[in-house]
């Protein structure tokens, strides 16, 4: 399996491309187009695998095996360019590629939506699929890791920390289970961030392994890289 290497933070970061479609919200961080409290904050990158564990019982038998380890195959995403916006709600400054849209119109989702097609946001509505999505979630850094950690609708394929402009950071391959909001084996590449008393955000991208979502993870990975938080 080809996997996308980049240094985030000083620390490289791992995620397995996908391909398919763009994300839409995440269940932990649930998003519609009616307007809701200022949003708190979540992102940062990676996968890593725990180490195959060691049989306590009889040599015959077979040990008990943890997620394998991921081989790194590719080259460094480059970082998007071109484009830069801000959420003032949020306190973030966001670069995305040339060619991408985002929201402009001052409302709370205002350059935290990222696509390559135009983007409309329909009132009293779920958010259209985007490509890249930033949620910010009043629920503190580690309730939310705790979410994506323990949840039933996920399996974690991987996992590892770093940090997004100094603050802690925790990246995830998530692979639906089909019993949420998405159907099964739909992957998720996910960075949550710590705000500390602001709480976290959340920074994913969602789709089927392919090409779109392949090319999806790299972009998030470079506007992760570049991503700058008050």
């Amino acid at each position: 399996l080809l996997v996308a290497v980049v240094a985030i933070g000083g620390v490289f970061v791992v995620l397995r491309p996908f391909g398919g479609p763009g994300a839409t919200p995440s269940p932990v961080a649930r998003a519609s187009a009616t307007p809701a409290p200022a949003p708190t904050a979540a992102s940062s990158a990676a996968a890593i695998a725990s180490p195959t564990a060691t049989p306590s019982v009889a040599p015959s038998i077979e040990p008990t095996a943890a997620p394998p380890q991921l081989v790194i195959e590719s080259a460094a995403p480059s970082t998007p360019n071109g484009l830069t916006c801000r959420s003032e709600a949020v306190g973030l400054t966001v670069t995305y590629p040339a060619g991408w849209s985002t929201v402009t119109d001052g409302s709370q989702w205002t350059c935290l939506l990222f696509d390559p097609a135009p983007i409309t946001i329909t009132l009293q509505s779920e958010l259209p699929p985007v490509a890249v999505s930033i949620f910010a979630e009043t629920r503190s850094y580690a309730e939310t890791r705790k979410d994506f950690e323990t949840a039933a609708v996920y399996t974690v394929n991987a996992t590892d920390s770093g940090s997004v402009d100094g603050h802690d950071a925790t990246a995830y391959e998530l692979e639906n289970t089909g019993q949420g909001f998405y159907e099964k084996g739909v992957l998720q590449a996910v960075v949550v961030v710590d705000l500390g008393d602001r709480g976290c955000l959340v920074i994913e991208t969602v789709g089927i392994a392919g090409d779109a979502y392949d090319a999806n993870v790299r972009t998030l990975v470079g506007m992760v890289d570049a991503l700058t938080i008050d």
